[in-house]
């Protein structure tokens, strides 16, 4: 019994090495990304909870992917929140998204889930 408890400790230590490991490596892919715009509309483009969000920015349009819209552990997270017609603005090196609707500004955590 002893034996089996301790190869399940160190599965879970395993897991939670490379989950952390995970989370790392994509806190930095999304510290490095940049965007600013108003938003056109925001659509469902993949299974497990991922989905996009078009921009209008000052020169075209772009469109911001791969964003998490599974949250249930937050009262409200910017998938929810976001609509067309607010402004958004995420700078390089942080981790917020910010959101601008009528004089009011927001601050997301930039919704991650691990695909």
């Amino acid at each position: 019994m002893k034996a089996y408890i301790n190869r399940l400790l160190l599965i879970a230590s395993i897991a939670i090495l490379i989950n952390s490991c995970v989370l790392s490596e994509i806190g930095t892919v999304i510290k490095k990304r940049t965007f600013s715009g108003v938003v056109l509309s925001k659509f469902h483009t993949e299974t497990d909870c991922f989905g996009s969000i078009a921009l209008k920015t000052n020169y075209k349009i772009d469109t911001v992917a791969a964003l998490c819209y599974c949250k249930p552990n937050q009262a409200l997270n910017f998938w929810e929140y976001v609509q067309a017609g607010d402004s958004v603005s995420k700078r390089k090196g942080s981790m917020f998204i910010a959101v601008f609707r009528d004089k009011h500004k927001r601050y997301f955590e930039y919704p991650v889930c691990i695909r």
